[in-house]
């Protein structure tokens, strides 16, 4: 929300200058107005732009988090299996011992 009012306070500014320039305009008569407009058009614009890209950086950080977090979870679970199937293995080695002490 800060960022919006202090894009709509730059924005405020800028258009006090174009009423300026538009009041000089108009008194001197000077053709100065093209390029005030291009200036603030483009100055408009860089804002624009830094906001994308901090909007892309913010992005891409919370994608390598998740990527991160994906392959912490991806070697737990790696770990987890192993461990099942140990264990399985330890319980198919018990009851085969069972099975011959009952046979004995």
């Amino acid at each position: 929300m800060r960022q919006i009012n202090s894009k709509l306070e730059r924005l405020d500014g800028l258009m006090n200058r174009v009423n300026g320039k538009l009041e000089q305009v108009v008194m001197k008569g000077d053709g100065s107005l093209r390029e005030t407009l291009k200036e603030l058009i483009k100055e408009m614009k860089d804002d624009l732009l830094k906001s994308v890209i901090n909007t892309i950086e913010i992005v891409e950080s919370k994608v390598f988090e998740n990527e991160q977090e994906y392959d912490a979870l991806r070697s737990l679970l790696k770990t987890m299996e192993s461990k099942v199937n140990d264990n399985d293995e330890a319980n198919d080695r018990l009851e085969e011992m069972v099975k011959k002490q009952k046979r004995s």
